[in-house]
């Protein structure tokens, strides 16, 4: 394989970096993890790992100012291909311009490929070694833990449509059918989409590769406070007992993996003819702050520090603007930072506490003005004093709203 279709390949991997089917089976998947002929998904997860480890090797030191210019090569590469979001929410969140965004994307991506690229030159003039084909016993836990404390807020329907679409492949080419039923207005599911995505994928590729499953049912009905999703199944005959124990043995991966992400599971059990799980995910709980402020960096750390708590972070960098946007979104609980052009916050607490529909709506002051002492004064629930930490956002939050769900 030469260079440029080593680029394109590995850019192919990226997009399909939660997608375990995809990466088993990726061109790359041997070269990059010198796994020479695994049948099952450990090949994905040591090249799905191999591209992360990539990614964090271009991460700045550590005591590197989050908004200096040499952390957005890393940020892109991060928001985009592993927290899914697109390219316009990409710059905007970053404060470039577009033009200025696909510059450093393609710089970025340069950047991982020569890192990349490295690594399977040095792996071909290497022999194999029996100890490359065993990942470390704690890396699959440790990523897991650090997924799972990510709460995303999804849409059910979307997320079943991409499981299936990405098994599809390989269940029809066992003939297998599989069909998808989801229910019109679901709401949102407060969960980890990532590991959501490989509970089913889990599932669903094992009957898929199952010789007695002649059709795979999917559907999502919603009720009371959660949304449920049922994978049914028709069998031929029943299937032989290490077939059954394998069917076993990954549903109860795939079950651990959903109670992980605050998921219910249930097993309703099988027959000759059939098998039918449903797991339940809570419907979105996230909690809705409203930030006023005006430094796009500020922005930029507070979603950081917010991304893997169950609270969605809406901005304006004005009093006028945060009236349009509590009117759209009602917030939970307002940010305001004290020192803005125009209007001071001071300006904007008194605005803000003026509108009927935000005045029993907790207002938290941040700022590099030692001035906690004010908050009694102008009845506001909190402070923050500027530089603060992930810790002391979330403790000010949970103090204020109480502990998220």
């Amino acid at each position: 394989m030469d260079r440029q279709e080593f680029e394109h390949q590995l850019r192919g991997a990226l997009r399909a970096i939660h997608d375990y089917v995809t990466l088993q089976n990726h061109p790359l998947a041997t070269l990059v993890t010198g796994d020479g002929g695994s049948d099952d998904l450990s090949r994905a997860r040591r090249f799905r790992r191999a591209l992360l480890e990539a990614i964090e090797d271009l991460a700045p030191p550590a005591d590197s100012p989050v908004g200096q210019r040499q952390w957005r090569g890393y940020h892109i590469l991060t928001s985009r291909y592993i927290e899914g979001h697109t390219s316009e929410e990409t710059w905007q969140e970053l404060a470039i311009s577009e033009r200025q965004y696909y510059r450093e994307q393609q710089a970025a991506l340069q950047a991982l490929y020569d890192r990349v690229w490295a690594t399977v030159q040095s792996r071909a003039e290497k022999s194999p070694s029996p100890s490359a084909e065993s990942a470390s016993p704690g890396s699959l836990d440790s990523e897991l833990e650090r997924l799972v404390r990510i709460h995303d807020s999804c849409d059910p329907g979307k997320l079943l449509f991409g499981v299936v679409a990405a098994v599809r492949p390989l269940a029809e080419a066992h003939m297998i059918r599989v069909d998808l039923a989801v229910d019109e207005g679901l709401a949102p599911i407060q969960t980890n989409r990532t590991v959501l995505r490989q509970v089913f994928i889990r599932v669903l590729s094992s009957l898929a590769v199952t010789d007695e499953v002649m059709a795979i049912w999917v559907s999502a009905q919603a009720q009371a406070s959660r949304v449920w999703i049922t994978v049914r199944t028709e069998m031929a005959s029943e299937p032989p007992e290490p077939t059954l124990q394998r069917l076993r043995e990954q549903f109860s991966e795939a079950e651990d993996l959903a109670r992980r992400i605050r998921g219910t599971w249930r097993s309703l059990g099988s027959t000759p003819w059939g098998y039918e799980i449903a797991v339940g995910l809570p419907t979105d709980t996230q909690r809705i702050i409203l930030a006023i402020e005006d430094n796009p960096s500020a922005i930029q750390l507070m979603r950081r520090y917010l991304a893997r708590e169950p609270y969605r972070l809406i901005h304006a960098e004005s009093g006028e603007e945060a009236l349009e946007r509590a009117q759209e979104t009602p917030p939970d609980l307002i940010t305001l930072d004290i020192m803005l052009p125009n209007q001071d916050g001071w300006e904007i607490l008194e605005a803000l506490r003026s509108e009927p529909a935000l005045e029993r709506v907790p207002i938290v002051l941040a700022s590099v003005l030692a001035e906690p002492a004010l908050t009694s004064a102008f009845d506001v629930a909190g402070y923050l004093k500027k530089p603060y930490t992930r810790q002391e956002l979330v403790a000010m939050l949970e103090d204020v709203l109480g502990p998220a769900s």
